[in-house]
């Protein structure tokens, strides 16, 4: 049972192995592997973005709303466009939702998997 962001960092390879396979048999719209491990770095991205002053494990175990994630995140990104104006980026709020819907499954699977529990 995972009760921190550290628990979920120190088993995060056999999740990982794990939740690509759940991907593949409960997301057949996910056609390839490297589809599959987008979603996992994009559901684990605020683990390596603590800038955004978010716990990782706090999301996902509900204990702050996603909604203040997604927030944090369209800004980041609205920020991201203008800093690059020549680089082609999905519309901020696309893309934010995109992260939000891949940590959905991923505490999806959590929860399926009883490892979080919420």
């Amino acid at each position: 049972m995972l009760t921190s962001t550290k628990d979920f960092e120190d088993n995060e390879d056999i999740i990982k192995h794990n939740f690509l396979e759940y991907l593949k048999s409960d997301y057949p719209e996910l056609t390839n592997d490297r589809t599959r491990k987008k979603v996992f770095s994009d559901a684990r991205y605020l683990i390596n973005n603590k800038d955004l002053h978010l716990d990782f494990f706090d999301i996902i175990s509900g204990k702050i709303v996603i909604d203040e994630y997604r927030n944090k995140l369209i800004k980041r990104f609205e920020k991201s466009n203008q800093q690059e104006p020549n680089v082609r980026h999905a519309n901020p709020i696309s893309r934010a939702n995109d992260y939000v819907v891949d940590l959905n499954r991923l505490k999806n699977y959590l929860i399926k998997a009883d490892l979080l529990k919420i």
